[in-house]
């Protein structure tokens, strides 16, 4: 059976930011109903790609193919102040599923409140469980996890990988937390150099739904250990 068409397709892109080329006719495709996780030093462009996919930004040169609509999480919640955490996720969803969306953030007992009476962390899962509620076949992650306590990120982290498997959505994650990305990915970029190239393209054996991915996180088996290893040795000598 054929392989499912890339859903995303980036070809020959070009962007100049501040003086900075950032991409040089770089092209990539995103597999279809698989999470890619994007690594790079901080300024190499992860998120100015990402905006790109969601025609946030028009590039220079080159073209993106992207479905019209996409989920984004983005680094800062961006809820609408004016509206309850609730209201904020049935901007993207009707009710049912915005409330199993929230029980899956554990916001359902403040989702009648305002983002100003929520802390940090509690906006960012608000803004989570609203992505997750976006039907969307296509999700973009930007450090999505940053700001969350270790428990609560884990937490989040396992909800993402089995929503994303249920729905056999197509996923990108930037993050500079290479585990993060060796919990969630099957496929990592690591990304150098300016302009931007692809300096590892890796296969990572997923972890079954259903398996816990927390022993991954905190205690790596040996041939994770290594790709984590050799992914650490790329950005120090880039």
């Amino acid at each position: 059976m054929d392989a499912p068409e890339s859903p995303v397709r980036v070809e020959g892109l070009c962007i100049t930011r501040g003086g900075h080329q950032l991409y040089r006719s770089f092209s990539v495709a995103f597999a279809a109903g698989t999470v890619t996780a994007i690594i790079a030093a901080s300024g190499r462009g992860k998120t100015t790609l990402l905006d790109c996919i969601a025609r946030l930004l028009t590039p220079d040169a080159g073209r993106v193919t992207a479905p019209f609509r996409v989920a984004y999480l983005f680094q800062e919640p961006l809820l609408l102040p004016w509206r309850t955490v609730r209201e904020n996720v049935l901007l993207v969803s009707d009710g049912p599923e915005a409330a199993r969306c929230l029980a899956l953030s554990g916001l359902t007992d403040k989702s009648a409140r305002y983002p100003a009476e929520l802390s940090g962390g509690e906006q960012q899962r608000a803004a989570f469980a609203r992505a997750l509620a976006c039907r969307a076949p296509v999700m973009l992650l930007d450090e999505a996890f940053q700001s969350l306590d270790v428990p609560v990120k884990l937490a989040m982290m396992e909800q993402t990988r089995i929503h994303i498997a249920a729905r056999a959505r197509t996923a990108i994650l930037v993050t500079h937390d290479i585990r993060e990305a060796l919990c969630l990915a099957a496929r990592i970029l690591v990304l150098t150099g300016e302009p931007v190239t692809i300096a590892r393209d890796l296969a990572i054996p997923v972890i079954p739904v259903g398996e816990p991915l927390a022993e991954r996180y905190i205690r790596p088996p040996p041939e994770i250990a290594e790709i984590e290893a050799d992914i650490l040795g790329v950005l120090k000598t880039h």
